[in-house]
């Protein structure tokens, strides 16, 4: 790890007041990561992994609120976004990273926030493709979590993450795998503003994310958002993701794990619900005993920066609350696994 700096600044008008560190890794990359340190005694730590083509810093409203509470939040720039990566090579994971490299960096961050929290219980938060990664993350190290959020999740066909694979290993041949690839960003991430616009007619860019318009506009705006992956990231991801759906490795999560599921009706990746539905579905089947899933009408893919979000803000607190109490009257949380 490197040198730690603070920093108090403004994002999207709020006031943003966090300590940024370093992280190395065995490859040589260094990972941006942040803290937020909880106000006075620390309940618990929640570790953030955000989603495709955004950046930690977008979750300052959540990390403030968990702050003030007693939970610590750390959280960090994936390979090939935000500051982790040169803004001109966004998209670009590196030719060595691997869907397990991506696995690897959440463990490195888990254990600098494991660092700070003195044997709190550590919890772990995935968005959209974060909520991918997280769960391979705790198919192979879930004992060391007290619990995980999936937010913005859904439930993909392995046989269309193959076949998507197959199209991006072409793009590869065609392009170079650090070449940005227009015609998957049409075929993958367009297509969900598409599928809603036949419920709601023509929409504007990037209207899927959220039905508030501003945030929408902030998005559209924001330099470290939005950018086409590299033909390479994207057959790293589509192979990753369709792995994360296989009912054999789903298996190996504990059983005593709690898992809160959270998705919007209107989000579209998420087939409008059914998605994050065939999820819990999946995850019941295979005897999680600490299952929930919340599905908030009227909202979209960005739970966070949608019309209700304090509500979906409130609502992780009161979870991560509850669950952290149990997780400190018990002197091991998760040991069994399923067979």
């Amino acid at each position: 790890m490197e040198g730690c700096s603070f920093r108090a600044a403004r994002y999207k008008g709020q006031p943003l007041t966090y300590e940024s560190q370093q992280v190395s890794t065995d490859s040589g990359t260094r990972l941006v990561a942040y803290r937020w340190p909880a106000h006075g005694e620390t309940l618990a730590c929640l570790v953030i992994v955000h989603g495709m083509g955004e950046h930690a810093r977008r979750y300052v409203r959540l990390a403030e609120h968990l702050a003030a509470a007693g939970i610590e939040v750390h959280a960090f720039d994936l390979r090939g976004h935000g500051a982790t990566t040169r803004s001109s090579d966004h998209g670009d994971l590196g030719e060595r990273c691997s869907w397990q490299t991506l696995v690897d960096d959440v463990q490195r961050v888990r254990q600098r926030a494991a660092g700070h929290t003195d044997g709190a219980p550590i919890f772990l938060f995935g968005h959209s493709l974060g909520s991918f990664i997280t769960l391979t993350v705790l198919e192979q190290h879930g004992s060391m979590y007290a619990g995980a959020i999936l937010s913005g999740t859904d439930h993909p066909s392995a046989l269309r993450c193959r076949a998507a694979a197959l199209l991006a290993r072409i793009e590869c041949a065609r392009i170079g795998p650090g070449g940005a690839s227009n015609t998957l960003q049409r075929l993958v991430i367009g297509a969900y503003d598409r599928r809603l616009a036949r419920y709601y007619g023509p929409v504007r860019e990037n209207a899927w994310l959220s039905s508030d318009d501003t945030a929408v506009d902030a998005y559209n705006a924001d330099p470290d958002c939005g950018f086409a992956l590299r033909a390479g990231a994207w057959h790293t991801l589509l192979r990753g993701i369709a792995g994360t759906s296989s009912a054999h490795r789903q298996r190996r999560l504990p059983m005593d794990l709690p898992l809160l599921i959270v998705a919007g009706r209107d989000d579209p990746m998420g087939n409008f619900g059914r998605g994050p539905q065939r999820v819990a579905r999946a995850l019941d089947c295979d005897g999680q005993r600490d299952l929930e899933l919340r599905l908030y009408d009227g909202q979209r893919h960005e739970l966070l920066h949608d019309i209700h979000a304090d509500t979906v803000i409130a609502d992780i607190r009161r979870w991560l609350e509850t669950r952290a109490l149990k997780a400190a009257h018990t002197a091991a949380p998760f040991p069994l696994h399923k067979e």
